[in-house]
């Protein structure tokens, strides 16, 4: 900053690309260079929209103020952003933030202007109207100021012929035309005779559409916009608009700041008042065209007495030198609306081709003074950025009030010859302005392509670095400081890192080496060094650098060129050039982390190879040692069923024993019975014995005997009967045992054919591990080659 100074600081939408976004960035660095005040133009585009409006965060009280046109006009969003700014002086220059003042351009009485010039000079009566954006403040009072004139006039404003709220773009103005005549069926010329578009972009591409169409323009229907863009002025026809005075809003803007920040008070709203530019699109013939007649007709349209009274009293060869330069002047301001705002140059310009023409003239007749003149004042007018075309309007106002009275001298051919000659001079001198100025921009073009080219086909930042300091010096850039945030990209749209790593600075003094910890600072801190370096008053460009809302920093170049199209075509290469040397340096940091990777993984698969190997290997053994045992198992099933037949046929057999024991029971009880009846027989036969006395003797020793047999037999029946019951017993309990051994080899021969089916399943599944196992080898194994080709792949990348 200079001598303690602050910067101002300018939040711009942009700076290029249409002629309030030129005349406001001019405007601005002419005001700052005259009051001797640093300026960073912070070009971030809308606040709450676009992601380079980061960058105001920037902005705090190491400023001088704040001079914004970066506020969403009727977008609440933006107010957080305007108090983040805390008691920073600011003015805005579209719509109020109380408490901060605004600067405006007042539109509303432009736009009754240019209606009041349909209705009044062309007679128009039934005047449509293109809306723009339903809650921009200057689309609705624009349309106000239609609304109010038509009131006015008494005439109706049909619905019909208003259009729909919608966008500010070429293209809408096409699709308005579509609209009214193909939807709504009306018809140019008959049921509207005007079409009054809210910007000069929709005038355009109503003026297109209608051409297309065969619609005479202004024939059959006139076309007017507002803003005197320059493409509006090219058009054919030139559309006539009205001129918002872009230079001095922002001038004015620079006052006021200047103003809050000295602690006075400032008006809370500054309106400064549009300007009717007429052109040919309303039916008007051309400015440059009709200045260029005498004057003396009295058939001329619009000459009045007290003209033709002029032109009789210089015709007595009285000329005021003075009313003819002001004469010209105004007639510069009215060939070219932002002229107004460069009225002492123009009258030195004026003054210059008076004084030229007299000496040429006069007497002494200095020959060639009032071409050396002429391109001089050409010259002057390149400097202030207004077109060499402007004097042709200045010569003819020169000729319309001099050649009056050169009548009464004699001097009128020689006159007329000097005008003739002078019209000749100023239009080579146009043609070769245009013509270098054509190549002046293709030769920036192309610089400007060169650059582009070799920053995209440069990976590293250290070699973009150098193309860079390499490059913008040929484009007229005096200086660079760039710096990318710390940390990972992809920072959050809605704030800021807090830190940032310096890339280098370079300026007409060469290049500073920024090393160490030097190199980092404050995000806060960045441009406000720059500003404390230099011993003379600096102007800047702020550029976000980001792709799409990835933020990566931030460059800020000194004041070159003072073409807003430069910075913004630096600003896309510089974020895109940036992006993908950053994405370069993020692939080869992840193809050593491959490389490094793929040699563990390569030496993991190695072992593992070796592992799956040795694991088929004792698969195969343990398939063996199952298949072993699944025949030993076969074979003790076989055993099983064998053993479960045995114990069968013997449980059959020990049950036919107790049935045929019982049988014998049977028997024994039945020997026991005849013994005991025997026994019975043998007693009675004693009985009768001893009755007969000795004739019975030897029949009772017969029944002694007999009784003794009977008592023997039926022991021994009692014998068998207990031995058998005892058989019996035990083969009771041997039946029982034997029918539980046959369940139990039963459930055994079942729980045996259920291993050998789960042994012959085992069997087949380890049969199916080992091939698995061994596609698996063989798997790792191309695993192991795939990784040699990718590593050998991941060193080519890094080469790249």
């Amino acid at each position: 900053m200079t001598g303690g100074k602050k910067a101002v600081a300018y939040f711009a939408r942009e700076i290029a690309g249409g002629s309030a976004q030129e005349m406001l960035f001019e405007g601005l660095l002419g005001a700052a260079e005259r009051a001797g005040q640093d300026l960073v133009v912070f070009r971030g585009g809308y606040f709450a929209r676009d992601p380079g409006a980061l960058i105001y965060g920037l902005v705090d009280a190491r400023y001088h103020g704040a001079i914004s046109w970066a506020g969403a006009e009727g977008d609440q969003a933006a107010n957080p952003h305007y108090a983040s700014l805390g008691k920073l002086p600011v003015v805005t220059l579209t719509q109020q933030m109380p408490p901060w003042p605004v600067v405006v351009t007042d539109s509303h009485s432009g736009m009754r202007a240019l209606v009041e010039h349909l209705v009044v000079h062309h007679g128009k009566r039934r005047v449509a109207f293109v809306r723009g954006p339903e809650t921009h403040p200057l689309a609705r009072e624009r349309h106000q100021a239609w609304a109010e004139v038509l009131r006015q006039h008494e005439l109706t404003a049909d619905e019909r012929l208003l259009s729909p709220c919608g966008s500010w773009d070429k293209s809408r103005g096409a699709d308005i035309v579509r609209l009214f005549l193909d939807e709504r069926r009306l018809v140019a010329g008959r049921d509207f005779d005007a079409l009054v578009c809210v910007n000069d972009n929709l005038a355009i591409g109503a003026i297109q559409e209608f051409q297309r169409r065969g619609v005479r323009v202004p024939e059959d229907v006139a076309v007017t916009g507002c803003n005197d863009v320059f493409d509006a002025r090219v058009n054919t026809p030139p559309v006539t608009t009205v001129a918002l005075p872009g230079d001095e809003q922002a001038a004015r803007a620079l006052d006021v700041l200047n103003t809050l920040a000295a602690g006075r008070p400032a008006e809370a709203v500054t309106r400064l008042p549009g300007r009717l530019v007429v052109g040919q699109s309303c039916g008007c013939p051309s400015h440059q065209a009709a200045v260029a007649a005498s004057g003396l007709s009295l058939l001329e349209p619009g000459f009045r007495p007290g003209a033709w009274l002029g032109c009789v009293v210089r015709a007595f060869g009285f000329f005021g030198r003075g009313r003819a330069v002001r004469a010209m002047v105004a007639a510069a301001g009215a060939a070219h609306a932002y002229a107004q705002s460069k009225e002492e140059m123009l009258r030195a310009v004026a003054e210059l081709m008076v004084e030229g023409f007299c000496n040429e003239l006069g007497s002494r007749r200095h020959a060639g003074a009032f071409q050396a003149a002429l391109l001089e004042g050409g010259k002057q007018l390149e400097a202030a950025r207004l077109p060499a075309d402007l004097m042709q309007a200045m010569l003819s106002e020169l000729r319309r009030r001099m050649l009056p009275a050169l009548w009464r001298r004699g001097r009128v051919i020689r006159a007329e010859d000097l005008w003739g000659q002078g019209r000749v001079l100023l239009a080579e001198a146009a043609a070769r302005l245009r013509e270098a100025a054509n190549l002046k921009a293709l030769a920036r073009e192309r610089a400007i392509g060169q650059l582009g080219a070799r920053l995209a086909t440069t990976s590293e930042i250290g070699a973009l670095l150098k193309v860079l300091q390499q490059e913008l010096p040929k484009l007229g850039i005096p200086s660079l400081d760039l710096a990318l945030y710390e940390g990972d990209p992809g920072w959050d749209r809605t704030r800021l890192p807090a830190r940032l790593r310096v890339l280098t600075s370079f300026s007409a003094a060469g290049v500073q080496r920024v090393e160490g910890p030097a190199a980092t600072l404050e995000v806060g801190e960045f441009i406000p060094r720059i500003l404390a370096r230099g011993g003379q008053r600096q102007t800047l460009i702020a550029l976000p650098l980001h792709f799409n809302e990835i933020q990566i920093g931030i460059a800020v170049l000194g004041l070159g060129p003072r073409e807003g199209a430069l910075y913004e075509s630096l600003r896309v290469q510089l974020s895109s050039s940036l992006y993908g040397a950053l994405l370069g340096q993020t692939l080869q940091q992840t193809l050593a982390g491959i490389e490094r990777k793929v040699s563990e993984v390569s030496g993991n698969s190695e072992q593992i190879t070796h592992a799956v190997q040795g694991g088929s290997a004792a698969m195969e053994g343990v398939a063996n040692s199952i298949h072993e045992i699944s025949d030993h198992i076969r074979e003790v099933g076989r055993v099983i069923d064998e053993a479960v037949r045995l114990s069968g046929a013997a449980a059959q057999d020990i049950t036919l024993l107790n049935e045929q024991s019982g049988e014998i029971s049977k028997i024994t009880g039945f020997i026991t019975e005849i013994a005991q009846q025997t026994n019975m027989l043998s007693l009675n036969a004693a009985i009768e014995a001893a009755r007969a006395g000795e004739a019975g003797r030897g029949f009772a020793v017969v029944a002694q005997e007999v009784k003794t047999l009977a008592v023997n037999t039926v022991t021994s029946s009692a014998n068998i009967r207990n031995m058998i019951g005892s058989v019996q017993d035990n083969t009771g309990r041997v039946h029982h045992a034997m029918s539980g051994i046959n369940e139990v080899m039963t459930r055994l021969a079942e729980l045996s054919s259920g291993i050998s089916a789960a042994i012959a399943e085992q069997e087949q599944s380890s049969s199916e591990i080992s091939s698995v196992l061994v596609e698996a080898a063989r798997g790792t194994g191309e695993i192991a080659g795939a990784l040699a080709e990718l590593d050998a792949l991941s060193r080519n990348g890094a080469k790249v």
